[in-house]
């Protein structure tokens, strides 16, 4: 599993470092696109910036409750 795990984590690495390698896999048309443009790395950050913020504001509705889940607990003993 970890070898498979290694062997998909490495093109999806190559390509999103250098984007050029799929673009020559896909060489049917030329392709003019650059993916670390100013903009575009400013949006993934502002993208990235985003979702940090909305995830500690509402990091108190992620957290653990208190009680019992009644719900789960009668799946679980029906099965």
């Amino acid at each position: 599993m970890k070898l498979a795990m290694i062997l998909t984590a490495f093109p999806c690495v190559l390509i999103g470092v250098y984007p050029r390698v799929l673009f020559w896999l896909l060489h049917s048309h030329p392709v003019h696109y650059y993916s670390h443009t100013p903009s575009h790395v400013v949006g993934v950050l502002q993208l990235f910036l985003l979702t940090d913020l909305v995830f500690m504001v509402a990091k108190a509705a992620f957290s653990p409750h208190e009680g019992i889940v009644l719900h789960g607990l009668i799946c679980f003993l029906a099965s």
